[in-house]
């Protein structure tokens, strides 16, 4: 996790990671994660958000195996999103 100063100086938590394929997880810090099921995570902030995060997320490997794959936010809160 990270704190930074927007550009009006005031103060913004940042989190930010991956996870591998396997589940684990790849990098970043702040966060906690669960596997419900296949392909389904529950990621658990170390700190609540004051209001609710903007999720950001992405799939990164090579496009013949990422093609079929797409991602979906399904729950917001201020400590997790699905």
């Amino acid at each position: 996790m990270a704190i930074i100063k927007d550009s009006s100086s005031n103060k913004i938590q940042h989190i930010y990671g991956g996870l591998n394929p396997d589940g684990s997880q790849w990098c970043g810090e702040g966060f906690k994660h669960y596997r419900l099921r296949q392909g389904l995570y529950l990621i658990e902030f170390d700190r609540p958000f004051a209001n609710l995060p903007t999720p950001i997320c992405t799939i990164f490997g090579p496009e013949w195996e990422t093609f079929d794959k797409s991602i979906s936010i399904v729950d917001i809160e201020q400590i997790q999103f699905v």
